[in-house]
């Protein structure tokens, strides 16, 4: 994806599992470190799990990954 951006302008990223407010420090850390500005941040989630009335655990992974972790990832967020 990055080669297929670059003829747009200049292309950094970091993969990181950002799943609590300490990865979320590091990662933003990271940026410091490699003296990166955000322009625009994306967080893609994959997986998928089903749930049923009985269980409910798919809703929970869907609430943590869609909406806890994205604002977990804003939250954090020190204003780089």
């Amino acid at each position: 994806m990055k080669n297929s951006l670059e003829p747009y302008g200049k292309i950094d990223y970091i993969a990181n599992n950002l799943n609590d407010r300490n990865s979320c420090l590091l990662f933003y850390n990271e940026i410091k470190r490699q003296d990166i500005s955000i322009d625009t941040l994306i967080i893609t989630i994959d997986g998928y799990i089903e749930d049923t009335i009985d269980d409910l655990s798919g809703l929970y992974e869907m609430v943590n990954n869609h909406l806890k972790i994205p604002l977990l990832v804003i939250n954090e967020h020190p204003q780089i």
